[in-house]
């Protein structure tokens, strides 16, 4: 078996997904994600590719206690039965970010924050849902330690204020945290204002699969949401890992964007392409690059499409 080196690299994203909490756990207050790129050298990007560590702080290795130091390199098997050494980097990036905040477009009365509402989508019995990140729709709860929700009273303790004063009342009827999804499904009366149109007045298209999403490094995204009305950039990574300290949880298999193109509030937002098919929506952001969780993911949790 030969491996070229688009394989190399995707079973290196699989192997660090898989092992993602145990290389973050002996310093988790300090590495937040994992990613597969190119090794710089001095400034300078070499042809090989590593594990790199994206940390809050760069720190000497005199001030690390045992354990907490990064190997210079892992010895990893690959599919072709070879054992190959594969360096490490280390990024400093700042702190991982949920993006919830004051004064955005979502408001539940299990959360002391708020954010933004991705898009409306049914699921396979036909019940509409607004969807968002569970961080905003939960964050009373997460500090309970309570990290998966299902409700079926139908309360109406959620309130989704539209770009033009209107507001829509729903239920918060099911959330996830956990190293999959950072998700909530907010349950909405189907109505004529349920329907996905865009700033610019067009419609959403089909989202991407699983596949299209893995291969999309340096396509063109835009997100919208209640502070970005068409913010573009491109994909780094499709497959990051990211840790959180302030619920101890990392997130897998996470979209990473080229720069900090969100901003508080922006959590729960819409991420499409330039035809306007869903990539996914917004989750947060460090020093370093913004983040989405990619649409299949969500469709593995729950399975639904875009209205």
């Amino acid at each position: 078996m030969i491996l070229s080196t688009a394989k190399k690299v995707r079973f290196l994203q699989e192997y660090i997904s898989e092992w993602a909490e145990k290389l973050i756990a002996p310093h988790r207050e300090n590495i937040s994600g994992i990613r597969i790129d190119k090794k710089f050298i001095k400034g300078n990007k070499q042809i090989q590719y590593a594990i790199v560590f994206q940390v809050v702080n760069k720190l000497n290795k005199i001030e690390l206690k045992e354990g907490q130091i990064i190997p210079d390199y892992f010895n990893i098997f690959f599919p072709d039965g070879i054992e190959r050494r594969i360096k490490t980097d280390i990024h400093q990036t700042g702190e991982f970010r949920f993006q919830s905040f004051i004064g955005s477009e979502i408001e539940s009365a299990h959360s002391y924050e708020f954010g933004s509402m991705g898009l409306f989508v049914n699921d396979f019995f036909n019940n509409s849902y607004a969807v968002t990140n569970y961080h905003v729709a939960a964050k009373t709860l997460m500090n309970q330690g309570v990290f998966l929700y299902r409700n079926d009273n139908n309360t109406l303790d959620v309130s989704i204020k539209d770009s033009d004063g209107s507001t829509l009342n729903g239920s918060f009827a099911i959330g996830r945290l956990n190293n999959d999804v950072d998700i909530a499904f907010i349950s909405v009366a189907k109505t004529s204002n349920i329907v996905n149109r865009l700033p610019n007045g067009n419609l959403v298209n089909i989202p991407w699969g699983k596949e299209k999403t893995l291969n999309a490094s340096g396509k063109l995204i835009t997100i919208y949401s209640f502070y970005n009305d068409g913010v573009s950039t491109t994909i780094k990574d499709t497959s990051m890992s990211i840790n959180n300290p302030s619920c101890n949880i990392t997130i897998n298999n996470l979209i990473q964007l080229k720069g900090v193109v969100t901003q508080p509030g922006d959590s729960g937002g819409l991420v499409v392409d330039h035809i306007n098919s869903v990539v996914g929506i917004v989750v947060g952001a460090d020093d370093y690059s913004s983040y989405i969780i990619p649409f299949y993911k969500i469709f593995e949790y729950l399975k639904c499409y875009p209205i």
